[in-house]
């Protein structure tokens, strides 16, 4: 009877474990880490574009070089230098402190892609919003 506890315990520990969040194993190669985390984190990253967007109509000052300072600073664990910048790092912070079923190595990962996904949108001219304008059809 005890072993069917114990059994039982070990599968549910399994189902558990399953529903929490799992960093990336692909985390050094940036096609395999953007597949895998839009088709399996669709949620993290909502989560990234969403407090980007808030950032965003909260302080008119910020472009997308902002955001990728901002992303760049968080990455990197340093402060940004780009003012407005700090106003999006607030916000991507708070959103991923929020998250517990996240763990900060797939925040990052889900931060890595927003990144290269900004560069692939954007031509990072001063003033320039194409990325923030493109990520709003989705939030």
């Amino acid at each position: 009877m005890s072993s069917r506890k114990t059994e039982r315990s070990k599968q549910e520990l399994k189902r558990r474990k399953k529903h929490i969040s799992k960093p990336i194993r692909f985390t050094d190669n940036p096609k395999k880490r953007s597949r895998r985390m839009t088709s399996r984190y669709t949620n993290v990253l909502q989560s990234i574009e969403k407090a980007l967007m808030l950032a965003y109509h909260n302080d008119g000052r910020i472009d997308d070089r902002a955001v990728v300072a901002a992303i760049q600073s968080i990455l990197c664990d340093e402060a940004p230098e780009h003012p407005p910048a700090h106003v999006v790092v607030d916000k991507l912070v708070q959103f991923g402190n929020q998250r517990e079923d996240v763990t900060e190595e797939l925040w990052r990962d889900g931060l890595r892609v927003a990144l290269e996904s900004i560069h692939n949108h954007s031509p990072l001219r001063r003033g320039n919003t194409q990325y923030l304008d493109f990520i709003s059809q989705f939030v």
